[in-house]
């Protein structure tokens, strides 16, 4: 993947909107300055947080599992649980995920590191994970790509795409997202 690539597939995780037809007319150099930018401007945006989050991850080391995922699912929103999530390792957060519904994991899989999101979904039971690429098909098809494109084969069998979904207009897709796309044909 090209650095001009790389940029843009940042630019296009940070929202589930495909990237105005401009972008893919920048020169590398832009594309690179305009992701320096967005992330000085995030950075700023959540600075002291990450603190905040990470001391909350090590709470989390003393408190039961059914208590967090009680507390999880009535008091902490998606971005939130997202940004805390971040923080614990793939056993840590597979071991709370478990507890929650497909819904919310997706809905929380949607701030989360692809990357991350990707080993995430590889480490859930089969039938959990099935259920919530599911969800993810219908309400975020964007970030279904975006997440895939850190996914193993396997995960790409682990449910079938909706039609909607395959057929979707590949004219606003970037490179990446469309290699991705074609790897669920």
């Amino acid at each position: 993947m090209s650095k001009q690539e790389q940029h843009i597939e940042f630019l296009e995780q940070l929202t589930e909107e495909s990237l105005p037809d401009f972008f893919c007319e920048l020169s590398e150099d832009d594309t690179q300055n305009i992701h320096a930018w967005v992330s000085c401007v995030l950075e700023k945006e959540r600075s002291g947080l990450d603190q905040f989050f990470g001391s909350m991850t090590q709470t989390f080391k003393y408190i039961p599992n059914f208590l967090i995922i009680s507390i999880t699912n009535k008091y902490v929103e998606p971005p939130i649980a997202a940004r805390i999530t971040e923080k614990l390792t793939i056993k840590q957060a597979v071991s709370i995920a478990i507890g929650l519904s497909p819904e919310y994991v997706g809905e929380t899989a949607v701030y989360i590191e692809s990357k991350f999101a990707a080993q995430l979904l590889a480490a859930l039971p089969k039938r959990q994970a099935k259920k919530i690429v599911e969800f993810m098909f219908e309400i975020y098809p964007l970030r279904v790509l975006d997440v895939f494109a850190h996914a193993e084969e396997k995960l790409f069998n682990l449910a079938k795409p909706p039609d909607k979904f395959i057929n979707r207009d590949r004219s606003t897709l970037s490179e990446l997202r469309c290699g991705v796309l074609e790897r669920f044909l």
